[in-house]
């Protein structure tokens, strides 16, 4: 077992380390993915993890990827659920989902429609809904937050997936052919950069663990689902808030060969449900409610 209770709480108060400690096991090989430093930029046909997982079809056009990682110089050990999506195969929309007062969420994995193949928690939220941007069917809910390190997440009405930085949300609102969009923060990559705040002490913590659900995107256009997930004490705490911090998060999105990244609400709100064709289906409670949902329905 390792300790590793004790060694993930103890990762919280350690000084933070230039070096990056990360190392994928995954199909009987391991790959050392730690660095002096995170890199300015990704180079996605260079990413070590992005042919070497073995993926498994759900259905047309939805793949799935499971494996470990060790994370930190003491081996905290993750696990990492990877959905592979391709975007134009399905229809994505938002439900946002609260109690009478319009604001506490009330959204979970249990009450995703039957025809989901895909559901998650969207963006981050405080008690008042969602924060920062929101369409749902065509029409603005909520104005943009303020956050240099968001970024809106944009699904028009021909099926694109548009990411839009912080700077450029403006210039976007009233776009006629945004169906639903959202903003989350942070922003782990954009065109295969590292945000230059998601590197200080002053942008954004980079020492917290905790559990992870972010959202990707490869080059190609096909969409990735990263959940992760404390995997000590043989799974038994898979819902305990511990695993990557900041930093690990983009050093992996980058590993598999994402474009953009962008962290969700994560820790005791993350939550995911994949389905396949012939209905079977597989979920990962969370331990909070939340106000809103990205949900693909296939085409």
């Amino acid at each position: 077992m390792k300790f590793h209770v004790f060694l993930a709480l103890f990762s919280f108060v350690h000084p933070l380390s230039a070096q990056i400690h990360l190392t994928a096991r995954t199909a009987g090989q391991e790959y050392a993915l730690s660095r002096a430093a995170l890199p300015r930029a990704f180079v996605p046909d260079s990413a070590p993890l992005r042919s070497a997982l073995p993926w498994h079809t759900l259905q047309p056009g939805l793949e799935l990827s499971e494996f470990t990682v060790e994370a930190g110089r003491l081996g905290v050990d993750i696990r990492v659920t990877v959905l592979r999506i391709d975007a134009e195969r399905f229809a994505f929309s938002l439900v946002q989902h609260t109690r009478d007062n319009r604001m506490t969420g009330a959204w979970n994995v249990n009450v995703a429609p039957a025809a989901a193949a895909v559901a998650l928690n969207a963006g981050q939220f405080k008690e008042t809904g969602p924060w920062g941007w929101l369409v749902l069917d065509g029409q603005e809910r909520r104005d943009p937050g303020y956050g240099p390190l968001s970024v809106g997440i944009a699904f028009d009405s021909s099926g694109c997936v548009r990411w839009i930085p912080f700077e450029r949300l403006a210039a976007a609102r009233g776009d006629p052919s945004i169906r639903f969009a959202f903003q989350s923060y942070p922003t782990l990559l954009f065109d295969g950069r590292v945000p230059a705040l998601a590197t200080t002490r002053r942008g954004a913590d980079q020492n917290h663990r905790d559990a992870r659900l972010i959202l990707a995107q490869e080059a190609d256009g096909r969409l990735l689902v990263l959940l992760t997930r404390f995997d000590g004490l043989r799974g038994a705490a898979a819902r305990v808030p511990l695993g990557l911090t900041l930093p690990e998060s983009i050093l992996l999105a980058g590993a598999l060969g994402a474009r953009h990244a962008v962290m969700l609400d994560g820790g005791i709100s993350a939550q995911l449900l994949v389905r396949a064709q012939g209905g079977q289906t597989r979920v990962w409670k969370g331990m909070r409610n939340v106000p809103l949902a990205l949900v693909a329905i296939p085409r």
